[in-house]
């Protein structure tokens, strides 16, 4: 385990100590999910969580707080759609689109915002092809363009002339 934490998913049962699981997770996040349930503590998943924003997949509902999907989204902005709605909140929804412009996909169409928008464009262009048309402003628009081009093709054409 201490060369390959993989190995761990081989470990008989009997054998699996707290300490064997956290080598493991500390070597290889994707062991997490062979941890048996009882040996799960708030620290390993923090440990997990920390190496592959991906294994709060595995982490069982009592252990998971505010604190670690904010971990999981700083990593990860398309985690959001994974993170328990009564975690998610205006500010972890920037924090998704800052991390990655396609988290925009995740947020509730009615949860959009102005500044979400230019976060996700200003960051990606392709983004522009995902903003609701009611964001799509011509200042927007411009924003992208100035990165590549290529962003004309997603424009509303009452912005394309002024390009």
């Amino acid at each position: 385990i201490k060369q390959d934490g993989y190995t761990f998913k081989f470990v008989p049962k009997e054998l699996i100590t707290k300490e064997l699981c956290e080598l493991a997770v500390n070597r290889n996040s994707y062991t997490f999910k062979f941890v048996p349930k009882e040996l799960i503590t708030k620290e390993l998943c923090e440990i997990a969580v920390k190496k592959n924003s991906n294994a709060l997949e595995f982490v069982p509902n009592e252990f998971i707080t505010k604190e670690l999907c904010e971990i999981a989204v700083k990593q990860n902005g398309n985690i959001i759609e994974y993170i328990p709605d009564k975690f998610k909140t205006k500010e972890m929804y920037r924090i998704a689109v800052n991390q990655s412009s396609y988290a925009l996909y995740c947020i509730p169409d009615e949860l959009i915002t102005k500044e979400l928008c230019e976060i996700a464009v200003k960051q990606n262009d392709h983004a522009l092809k995902i903003v609701p048309n009611e964001f799509r402003t011509k200042e927007l628009c411009e924003i992208a363009v100035k990165q590549n081009d290529h962003a004309l093709k997603n424009m509303p054409k009452e912005f394309k002339m002024d390009m």
